[in-house]
């Protein structure tokens, strides 16, 4: 699994703040919701809830994908999970626009685009190249 994450087409080195940004949006396990399939670990990051100044949330629930196998309720959880990891761009004034896209490689992929709209007009673009085998371990 890849991740390039542009900024207006150029490719951003990996300690670029903004790919910074996104791989701890995207591959931070965030913790699961009371309505979500786990078992007995819910996962989350470890300081979540221990400074009430820290937005809540950090991460994805990508990993619940794990368990599930490739359908169209996987690829629109997919959409979902890398969304609402997004959201804290808008919530927090740096984009205008998330734009997220989940497209399915054959009958075992599954890919993201995701297109940021920075308030300074600025396009940050990130593309997993299959976030399946990462979640599957493949």
């Amino acid at each position: 699994m890849e991740i390039l994450v542009q900024l207006d087409g150029k490719p951003l080195a990996a300690s670029h703040a903004y790919a910074r940004a996104m791989a701890i949006s995207l591959f931070t396990w965030r913790r699961a919701e009371a309505g979500d399939p786990v078992d007995d670990d819910w996962q989350g990051w470890w300081a979540e809830g221990l400074d009430a100044s820290l937005p809540a949330g950090i991460g994805s629930r990508l990993w619940l994908l794990q368990r599930r196998r490739l359908d169209a309720d996987a690829q629109r959880d997919a959409h979902d999970y890398t969304r609402e990891a997004l959201q804290w761009w808008l919530d927090s004034k740096l984009a205008s626009a998330v734009e997220v896209t989940v497209s399915r490689l054959g009958d075992d992929g599954l890919a993201i685009r995701v297109e940021i709209t920075l308030r300074s007009g600025k396009t940050l673009t990130a593309d997993l190249s299959d976030i399946w085998s990462l979640t599957h371990g493949v």
